[in-house]
């Protein structure tokens, strides 16, 4: 995914991730697979979407070599060096042989792949408030439909809990979709028609909002 490549490894190494609308969860994994973060979360608010995150977590988790030791706590170098030097195998293996059985999870350790990646399926807008838990958010390619269901209010309250959730000196990775996309979207049902039409908060005033009024310095 080009958007992965353009992010910088150093924003997730060793830290706690938030993927929001996170989809079938390629982006999420793909972040916990190659840029070692302590543990990254993708929500979502479909459920089969989720099912479908599990699912690719546990193919990706089928292409690496069994059997290579991981880090149990945190400066274990030979231990991390010998997972990221793992040999994968053909791809051909999960689909003869079906997807393996994601390891068991531990308590009060340093997780690596795949145990460092976890889903979740929810209206993360809606959920209880969660300050000062994460290091970086992403919310990629999600904006248009948070907005086509909450409206106004509900982008500007979701900005609000994104900068909330934040620890001192976190990253917010932002990819608004544009405006011009989301007509065809808003005719999907009646209510969506009906919050398209009383928008006046445009992605295009995103960035000085989040900037003058939520706290964000660029």
């Amino acid at each position: 995914d080009a958007r992965v490549r353009a992010l910088d490894p150093a924003w997730f190494q060793g830290r706690h991730v938030l993927d929001i609308g996170c989809n079938a969860g390629y982006v999420t994994v793909t972040i916990g697979n190659k840029y070692a973060p302590a543990h990254i979360l993708g929500v979502d608010i479909d459920e089969e979407l989720v099912r479908q995150a599990w699912s690719h977590l546990r193919h990706r988790w089928s292409l690496y070599r069994p059997g290579v030791p991981e880090t149990e706590a945190a400066g274990d170098e030979e231990a991390g060096d010998a997972v990221n030097d793992a040999e994968d195998y053909p791809i051909s293996m999960p689909a003869m042989f079906g997807s393996m059985p994601l390891p068991p999870r531990r308590r009060e350790t340093v997780e690596q792949f795949p145990l460092n990646v976890s889903f979740q399926a929810h209206d993360w807008l809606r959920s209880p408030p969660e300050p000062g838990t994460y290091d970086v958010i992403l919310a990629l390619s999600v904006t248009k439909w948070i907005h086509l269901h909450h409206g106004d209010d509900g982008m500007r309250s979701f900005f609000h809990k994104v900068y909330a959730s934040l620890r001192p000196g976190g990253r917010f990775v932002l990819e608004p979709q544009p405006w011009s996309s989301y007509t065809r979207k808003s005719k999907l049902t009646e209510k969506m028609r009906t919050i398209y039409q009383g928008i006046s908060f445009r992605p295009d005033a995103f960035q000085e909002f989040l900037l003058d009024r939520v706290g964000f310095a660029s």
